[in-house]
């Protein structure tokens, strides 16, 4: 028995989840429990043939607590962030229960403009503020868009490759990880992107709504994308 890699999608909500907090479902029936999404996010395991685990999260949102205790995730290895958006990042704390239970910190990888939100808005993270007795809880690593992003763990090292995407007027991250690649939060490719994606096994990628929008691809776009450029064995829709 061979190790095997494991994608689990914590959440692919739109970035005030489904529903609204003030109830609205929009067209979303209320009696199908598939339209109650959380906010977008993913887990990546490495699984050993002796069941040994690398695991590492995409991304902490606001739901992120939840996702954990619902995917029954007891420790991590590592988080990757894709961008800075709030939907992405405002579940940054809730990492101190791992720290706790590991009793080390938690290595984080983003880029330099989305480690520079997080240290703007979760500044006692990455360091003890004056006045606090609380420590920091992630030690942080700066992802080079020209190179892979190496987590090592039990289950052995876990290698994911960045892939910058447009996302309206900034530059998210999408990841490839052998022949899977992770695209969320994208209204674009740029080539040099597209090029990496050739050969996939499997593409789970934005599809926010069935108009066009700014910073997302719509399921129209979605389902152009696929065909111009892949040729993946199943696509998943990240349908918001």
């Amino acid at each position: 028995m061979s190790d095997r890699l494991r994608l689990t999608i914590l959440g692919c909500g739109s970035s005030p989840g489904t529903p609204r907090i003030t109830g609205d479902w929009g067209n979303c029936d209320p009696a199908n429990s598939r339209n109650r999404r959380m906010r977008t996010a993913a887990l990546v395991e490495r699984i050993a043939a002796n069941g040994d685990k690398t695991t590492v999260v995409i991304d902490t949102g606001p739901d992120f607590r939840e996702q954990m205790l619902l995917a029954a995730v007891r420790r991590i290895d590592a988080v990757v962030y894709t961008h800075p958006h709030a939907d992405h990042i405002h579940g940054i704390d809730d990492l101190r229960g791992f720290v706790l239970e590991q009793r080390h910190l938690i290595d984080i990888h983003a880029d330099q403009p989305t480690m520079l939100r997080l240290r703007e808005a979760f500044g006692y993270c990455f360091e003890t503020p004056l006045g606090s007795s609380y420590p920091p809880i992630v030690e942080p690593h700066i992802i080079d868009h020209a190179r892979p992003v190496v987590i090592e763990g039990e289950g052995g090292a876990l290698t994911l490759e960045p892939l910058p995407q447009i996302h309206g007027d900034i530059i998210s991250l999408g990841f490839r990880i052998g022949g899977l690649a992770y695209c969320p939060d994208i209204s674009d490719f740029p080539d040099a992107t597209a090029e990496r994606l050739r050969g996939l096994d499997m593409l789970v990628i934005d599809a926010l709504q069935y108009r066009t929008h700014p910073s997302h691809l719509s399921l129209r776009q979605h389902g152009l994308f696929r065909r111009k450029f892949f040729d993946p064995v199943e696509c998943l829709a990240e349908r918001k």
